[in-house]
């Protein structure tokens, strides 16, 4: 019976720091969270009735898009290195300058990521992007500081992105479910889904309101695309009844 006490307590004394870490670790954000707002350059308001263009992109880390089969397909291929982010980031900008649109809404960019090769994506793509783009703001949905996992073995995180040559007034995160048919212990590890709600004055004093999401891809089996999409759908419907005009990408 003392030898099973002592079982008890020696795992008890490994649990606690391995709950710790586990905690340390991985991303806890709260269910609704002011993000901030960044204005590089004075900006415009919008115009009412005025036209503008939105480039909608997920844009996978700038990995490539090239028949790439990572670990998280089931595939083998090595993370892209920084030179092939580089390069497709320098792409990227030549798109965006050619299309011109006013907005720019992202997806699956990165920051401090090993799936990225540590490149700063955000600060990367804002400083080679033309001076007018000089209003923006992101959420993370992922933001791990250590994954203990070999494919990994490292710090990994994706965000949501907006970024606007208009002003930005306000941004706000709300949470999604994120539930996969996982274990416990690889959920916590998982994308934290989320809204990166945006809005945008315009000179009557109304707001142009901007939802930016990217759903779970590897839910099959549970229903949390279905709770996912009711819930954005709720905030976009709320947002339409406050009489704000919304967009939803």
């Amino acid at each position: 019976m003392k030898v099973l006490k002592n079982v008890v307590l020696i795992l008890g004394l490994l649990l606690v720091p391995f709950s710790l870490f586990i905690y340390w670790a991985t991303f806890h954000p709260r269910p609704v969270q002011e993000e901030r707002v960044v204005s590089i350059a004075p900006a415009s308001l919008l115009q009412p009735g005025q036209r503008i263009t939105i480039l909608n992109w997920n844009v996978q880390f700038f990995a490539g898009n090239s028949r790439n089969h990572f670990i998280f397909e089931s595939g083998r291929d090595p993370w892209p290195s920084a030179q092939k982010v580089g390069g497709n980031l320098k792409r990227a900008v030549l798109l965006i300058k050619k299309q011109n649109p006013d907005i720019i809404v992202l997806q699956e960019i990165q920051k401090k990521s090993v799936m990225s090769s540590y490149v700063n994506e955000v600060q990367k793509l804002r400083l080679a992007l033309p001076k007018s783009y000089g209003n923006y703001s992101c959420a993370y949905y992922l933001k791990n500081k250590f994954v203990p996992d070999p494919a990994y073995w490292g710090a990994i995180d994706q965000l949501l992105c907006v970024i606007s040559k208009y002003k930005i007034s306000r941004a706000t995160r709300y949470a999604l479910p994120s539930r996969l048919p996982v274990d416990f212990l690889t959920q916590q590890f998982q994308p934290k889904r989320a809204v990166l709600k945006v809005e945008l004055p315009l000179t009557n004093g109304r707001v142009l309101t901007l939802l930016d999401t990217h759903f779970s891809a590897f839910s099959q089996g549970t229903n949390t695309l279905d709770k996912q999409s009711a819930q954005t759908f709720k905030l976009f419907n709320q947002i339409q009844q406050n009489h704000r005009m919304g967009v939803l990408t």
